[in-house]
């Protein structure tokens, strides 16, 4: 994403026609979940780190458009986190559009569905995918989205010896469905893994229960929010926790201490290190007519990191 975004920089930076420029600059986020907020405002942070190295580019033309199809941002914490979360994102320099739906993605456009149109140089998917569906000679039970229905021991409906997990499964707990976050299939991986190993026993597999440890989300601007327990959390403490679980999952102290040393340099002095471009494959994308995301759509997964 990041050489993708610096390519349209490169484009809007040789282009003379104003609205070509501004269409290069425009960055369109479709889900206001984690992934959505934490990707706005990432972009907000790496363009006022890379204004200096474009001094020809008016920086009123960047757009970075961020739409859900929901009445509130960050839904599956409670509302008055959302409402913060768009009020600090508004300041910061984002437009957020509520209860609007992306009809098409094409080449120089989005398209939704009250008939309006963006033009846009990069679109980011953050709303979620439907679930792969794994070839079989019969299709087993699904749920929204295409989500395999399993058991409260991660097995499938109909086959004992079959499991799904993460995005792939519809799992609930206490009759409402999990919502599909990354620490939700880490914990299913363990549950899996002791489910098999209690077959391969001749024993019984159990029940998966998740541990909701708390949710964090960073904004940018230094802020962030969070739900610990009965905790509601705002601002600057949610977004340092937020880095410090980031850095704990890091696998290696060498990885640790490299990306804390980013990061401090990064926050410290206003500046991204990283100015290489590896790669002109998205520069120019075919054109697509499907409503699904077209090559210059850039799917996320459930968490975004610092770009």
């Amino acid at each position: 994403l990041r050489h993708h975004i610096l390519h349209r920089f490169e484009q809007a930076a040789r282009e003379r026609d104003p609205a070509r420029r501004q269409q290069l600059l425009t960055t369109v986020i479709v889900g206001g979940g984690p992934t959505g907020v934490e990707m706005a405002g990432t972009l907000i942070e790496l363009k006022q780190a890379i204004k200096r190295d474009y001094p020809g580019l008016n920086w009123q033309d960047m757009q970075i458009v961020l739409v859900q199809s929901g009445e509130n941002l960050l839904a599956d914490l409670p509302d008055r986190l959302g409402r913060y979360t768009t009020r600090k994102l508004r300041q910061l320099g984002v437009k957020v559009h509520f209860q609007t739906r992306v009809s098409q993605v094409t080449e120089h456009t989005v398209d939704f569905s009250d008939g309006s149109t963006l033009p846009t140089g990069t679109v980011v998917w953050a709303a979620g995918l439907e679930a792969a569906m794994p070839t079989a000679n019969s299709t087993p039970p699904t749920a929204r989205k295409r989500k395999l229905k399993v058991r409260p021991t991660l097995q499938l409906v109909d086959h004992d010896n079959v499991y799904a997990i993460g995005d792939l499964a519809h799992a609930e707990q206490n009759g409402k469905p999990l919502t599909g976050v990354a620490p939700e299939a880490l914990q299913q991986g363990v549950t899996v893994a002791r489910n098999i190993r209690q077959q391969m026993r001749g024993k019984a597999p159990k029940p998966f229960r998740y541990l909701n440890k708390g949710r964090l989300a960073i904004i940018g601007g230094y802020a962030g929010v969070g739900k610990i327990g009965p905790f509601s959390l705002t601002g600057f403490l949610p977004w340092l926790m937020w880095l410090s679980v980031h850095l704990v999952y890091l696998p290696g102290f060498r990885n640790r201490l490299m990306v804390l040393l980013n990061w401090l340099h990064g926050y410290s002095r206003g500046d991204r290190a990283i100015r290489l471009i590896l790669s002109s494959t998205s520069a120019n994308p075919p054109a697509s007519t499907s409503s699904a995301p077209s090559s210059q759509t850039l799917a996320l997964a459930k968490s975004a990191h610092p770009l």
